[in-house]
């Protein structure tokens, strides 16, 4: 497996479950001054990364 897999492909794998995702979505838009948070088995989802990543994001 990847190093650093996304989000998408830890629950292609069930290494996340859907309940997991949301809470993380969740609790990034509740305190978004957070920069990680704990999704399972260890992995961490580092929001300053994906939010660089993220291609949807449309700025001015």
């Amino acid at each position: 497996m990847a190093s650093n897999p996304t989000v998408s492909h830890l629950r292609e794998v069930s290494e996340v479950t859907g309940d997991a995702i949301t809470a993380a979505a969740d609790a990034g838009l509740a305190d978004p001054a957070s920069e990680s948070y704990p999704l399972a088995k260890g992995r961490v989802l580092d929001w300053v990364a994906a939010v660089a990543k993220c291609d949807l994001i449309v700025g001015p």
